[in-house]
């Protein structure tokens, strides 16, 4: 059976809750809770039925579950349907910001010779008919990190 790592976010969060009795103390305070009760809640074919769930999400969103694609998504939601009607706890998705980026395709290529380059995270793309443009050779080292290191060197057109 293939099964992505993963730990199982949602199995866990009803072993949490189920952990939680409902109290006198109302929202605010929760007694200690026994970590025994929460062992005994954890069960081999839990784990593997929100596994299986999460493998099923995955093979549904081209392979994965990964932030920022649809597969990650599908994941909340599941953890969701999965922990929304507990009774002892309420449960919310929290929307933050976080920058996504990722590469579809890249190649660089010299005379119709191929280099191995590696694309950087947060770069500005290309369109998809890429880009074709005369060669500068830039300043090595650290002093290509300084704006003075290309005051000679005509690059607006080209690449460096």
């Amino acid at each position: 059976m293939k099964v992505q790592c993963g730990l199982s976010a949602a199995f866990a969060a009803q072993a949490l809750g189920a952990a939680f009795p409902a109290t006198t103390y109302g929202d605010k305070l929760r007694p200690l809770i026994s970590s025994e009760k929460i062992q005994k809640l954890i069960t081999t074919d839990g784990l593997m039925g929100n596994l299986e769930a999460f493998q099923a999400i995955a093979e549904a969103n081209g392979g994965n579950r990964a932030f920022g694609l649809p597969g990650y998504a599908a994941s909340v939601d599941y953890i969701v349907s999965q922990t929304k009607n507990a009774s002892n706890f309420r449960t919310w998705v929290q929307d933050f910001p976080a920058l996504f980026n990722r590469v579809d395709s890249i190649k660089f290529s010299i005379s119709n010779s191929s280099l191995y380059v590696i694309g950087l995270s947060y770069s500005p793309s290309t369109s998809a008919e890429g880009l074709t443009a005369p060669l500068v050779l830039g300043v090595a080292g650290a002093e290509g990190c300084t704006n003075a290191a290309y005051e000679n060197l005509d690059v607006r057109t080209r690449l460096c």
